[in-house]
C-alpha cells in the first residue's frame, strides 16, 4: 500500500469514525427526548388522575338531598315550596357555613339533622348515601343541592398527586397552582416557573370553567437518564467497538506495511549477501579454467580454498535461515546437555578475538564454573550473535560479563554503541527487523540475529531483554538455575 492510498485510508477511517459517533449522539438525544416527553406524559396522566379523583371525594361531602317523608304525593304542589321556606332547612345551611364551606356536617350525630326530621324533612349528604335507587322512590318530592367550593383543599389533592407519581417511580418537587380566569388564585409550594423548570395544566372534565390546575416541577434529568441507561450504555459500546476496530484495522494496516518494508529490507541485504559469495566461486572457477594454463596447483589450491570459504558461507547464511523458519513452527528441538557455561563463552571471545584482532573483548566473570542444561550449537550461536551485533554496531570495546543470583545466572553483553532509538527498542527482536539507516547498508546483516537469539533463549527457559543506557548498549541473559 502506497503513501497515497494510506492517507485516503486514514481519512475514510477517520470520517467513519466522526459519522458513528455523530450518528450516536443524534440517536441518544432523540431517546432523551422520547424519554422526556414519556415522562411528562406520565406526570400529565397523574395530575389528570389525581384531580378527578379530588372532586369525585369532594362531590360527595358536597351533594345534598332533601326528603319529604311526609308526602308520596306527586301532586303536592306545595312539597317544594315547603322545602325551601322550612325554618330548619335555613338553619341547616348557616349550619353548614355556605360562604366558607369549611365545616363538615354528618346527619347522623347532629342535633340540627334532629330538628330538620321534626318537620318530616330528612336531610342526606353524599352521593353514597343516596345511591340506591330503590329508597328515592318512595319519596316523589325530593330536591338535590350541589354545593361548590372556591378553593381547592390542596392536602387532599396533593396527596392523591403523590400516590400516582410513587406508582409510576417519579420522583419530583412541585408547586400546585389554582388558576381563575389565567391567574393564579391560590398555590401551594414555592417553585416558579423558569428555564429549569417544567409546567403543565390539568385537562381533566371535571373542572370547573375558566378554572385550572397548573403543576410546576423540576426537570427530571436523572429520572430521564436512568429511564434510557440500557440505551446509552449499547450505543457506548457499540460505538467504541466500532472505533476499536477501525483503530485495530488501521494498525494491522501499519504493521503489514512496515512489515512489507522490512521484508524488502532483507530481500535486498540477502541479495547482496548471497552475490558476494556466488561472485567470489565464479571468479575462482574463471580464474581455475581461463588465468592458469600452465596449470599451476598453487594457483588452483588458492582458488579452490576461496571457493571453499565462500561456499561454506553461503552455507552458513541459508542454515541461519532455514533454522529461522523453524523457530517459527516450533519444530527446532534442541539437544541439551549439562556444560560448562563459561567455557563456551570464553571459546566464543577467543575466536571473535582472532577475526577481529582490533576490537577488544573483555571477560568479567568471578564464578569458577557454571554448569547448565544447554544445546552446545544453538546457545553457542546466540552468544555469538549478541557479540556480533556489538562487533557491528560498537565502536571497538565490547564486555561480556557473568553474575549470579540465588535463583539464576545473568550473562551481560555491552559495547560503546550509539545504543538503539527509543523508537525502535521495542522492535529488535522482532524477525528481519534492522534499525532504519536509508538505502545504505554499511552493515551487513539479514536482521535475523537478535531474533535468533531471543527465541534460542526461550527454548532455554530464559529471557533475553535491552537494558538502554545512554553510552552502553548492553543485552542481558537471564537463565534459571
Amino acid at each position: 500500500m502506497t503513501d497515497k492510498n494510506q492517507t485516503y485510508l486514514i481519512f475514510l477511517v477517520g470520517i467513519t469514525i466522526l459519522v458513528t459517533i455523530g450518528i450516536q449522539l443524534y440517536w441518544n438525544y432523540e431517546n432523551y427526548l422520547t424519554n422526556k416527553q414519556r415522562l411528562l406524559n406520565e406526570v400529565q396522566l397523574s395530575l389528570d388522575q389525581s384531580v378527578e379523583n379530588y372532586y369525585a371525594e369532594t362531590s360527595q361531602n358536597n351533594f345534598i338531598t332533601f326528603i319529604d317523608t311526609t308526602s308520596t304525593n306527586y301532586s303536592d304542589n306545595n312539597s317544594i315550596s315547603n322545602f325551601l321556606g322550612d325554618t330548619a332547612i335555613k338553619r341547616y345551611f348557616k349550619k353548614f357555613d355556605l360562604k366558607g364551606g369549611t365545616e363538615h356536617f354528618t346527619h347522623n350525630d347532629s342535633v340540627l339533622d334532629k330538628e330538620i326530621n321534626k318537620s318530616g324533612i330528612s336531610a342526606r349528604r353524599g352521593i353514597t348515601e343516596i345511591s340506591d335507587k330503590k329508597e328515592l322512590e318512595q319519596y316523589p318530592n325530593r330536591i338535590s343541592i350541589t354545593l361548590n367550593q372556591d378553593s381547592i383543599q390542596f392536602p387532599i389533592l396533593k396527596n392523591y398527586l403523590d400516590k400516582a407519581l410513587k406508582r409510576k417511580s417519579i420522583t419530583i418537587a412541585y408547586s400546585i397552582n389554582h388558576l381563575k380566569n389565567d391567574s393564579v388564585f391560590e398555590k401551594k409550594g414555592d417553585l416558579q416557573s423558569s428555564p429549569k423548570t417544567l409546567k403543565i395544566i390539568s385537562e381533566s372534565n371535571f373542572l370547573p370553567d375558566n378554572e385550572a390546575i397548573e403543576l410546576i416541577f423540576t426537570n427530571p434529568i436523572k429520572e430521564i437518564y436512568q429511564r434510557g441507561f440500557l440505551g446509552i450504555l449499547l450505543s457506548l459500546v457499540l460505538s467504541l467497538s466500532i472505533v476499536w476496530c477501525l483503530y485495530y484495522l488501521l494498525s494491522i494496516i501499519k504493521k503489514q506495511k512496515e512489515l512489507s518494508l522490512i521484508r524488502n529490507d532483507f530481500v535486498s541485504n540477502i541479495t547482496h549477501e548471497l552475490k558476494t559469495p556466488i561472485a567470489t566461486v565464479a571468479t575462482a572457477l574463471e580464474g581455475i579454467s581461463s588465468f592458469n594454463r600452465e596449470q599451476d596447483e598453487e594457483k588452483n589450491k588458492k582458488y579452490i580454498e576461496i571457493s571453499k570459504q565462500q561456499l561454506m558461507k553461503l552455507n552458513l547464511m541459508v542454515e541461519k535461515i532455514l533454522d529461522t523458519a523453524s523457530l517459527d513452527h516450533d519444530s527446532l528441538t534442541l539437544n541439551q546437555e549439562k556444560l560448562d557455561i563459561i567455557q563456551i563463552i570464553n571459546n566464543i571471545i577467543t575466536r571473535f578475538k582472532t577475526t577481529y584482532p582490533s576490537y577488544t573483548i573483555t571477560l568479567n566473570n568471578t564464578i569458577p564454573s557454571l554448569l547448565h542444561e544447554v544445546d552446545n550449537f544453538h546457545f553457542e550461536v546466540a552468544i555469538s550473535n549478541l557479540i556480533d551485533n556489538a562487533i557491528k554496531y560498537g565502536n571497538g570495546e565490547i564486555v561480556v560479563e557473568l553474575k549470579e543470583t540465588n535463583a539464576s545466572f545473568e550473562i551481560y553483553v555491552t559495547d560503546n554503541g550509539p545504543g538503539i532509538p527509543k523508537s525502535h527498542q521495542t522492535d529488535i527482536f522482532e524477525k528481519f527487523f534492522r534499525v532504519p539507516s536509508g538505502n545504505l547498508h554499511d552493515v551487513k546483516g539479514f536482521g535475523i540475529g537478535l531474533y535468533y537469539a531471543m527465541k534460542i533463549i526461550l527454548k532455554h527457559n530464559g529471557t533475553l531483554e535491552y537494558l538502554p543506557k545512554e553510552s552502553w548498549t548492553t543485552f542481558k541473559i537471564s537463565l534459571l538455575k
